[in-house]
């Protein structure tokens, strides 16, 4: 998918919900999208789920994203690649591993380049930029409020919970 432009979407679904893809195991290239996504599990504002072949490149977000766990602004959970990318909408959910722009980055392949800026809101494993990361973050920034529940911990301005070891 790529040089796509989406506007005011409004996406429902269970898991792996995502505005531009559910699930996507091939390459997501200058994708830019709005309005709102809202699901269980692998929520993401792009796309709900990239395995270990996706990427997701030169891409922005501006989606409410809402969700249960694994819940991203731009990707709920990442198994691949994410360079070059932003997120600028809230993202709330009433679980664990939620981020500003991902919420589980499970793969060893850097994060670089990339920013977000809405308001994070969940309870374990919750970041203003990254729910969890599993590889090392670079060229990167966070500028919304975050807010763990008061059931919440691994709380971060910019990651919730970081072990590049797993």
């Amino acid at each position: 998918v790529q040089n796509l432009m989406i506007q005011d979407a409004s996406v429902i679904g269970n898991n792996d919900v995502g505005t531009a893809a559910g699930t996507s195991a091939g390459t997501i290239r200058n994708v830019t999208v709005s309005g709102t996504v809202s699901g269980n599990d692998r929520v993401g504002g792009l796309v709900g789920e990239t395995t270990a072949d996706g990427i997701v490149i030169d891409s922005t977000a501006a989606v409410n994203t809402s969700g249960n766990g694994a819940t991203g602004g731009l990707v709920g959970q990442s198994g691949g690649t994410v360079n070059n990318a932003s997120a600028g909408g809230t993202v709330t959910a009433s679980g664990q591993y939620v981020g500003g722009l991902i919420g589980d980055h499970q793969s060893s392949t850097p994060v670089t380049d990339v920013n977000a800026s809405g308001a994070v809101t969940g309870t374990g494993s919750t970041g203003g930029l990254i729910g969890r990361a599993q590889a090392n973050v670079t060229d990167a920034t966070a500028s919304g409020d975050v807010n763990g529940t008061t059931t919440g911990s691994r709380v971060g301005g910019l990651i919730g919970e970081y072990d590049p070891t797993r």
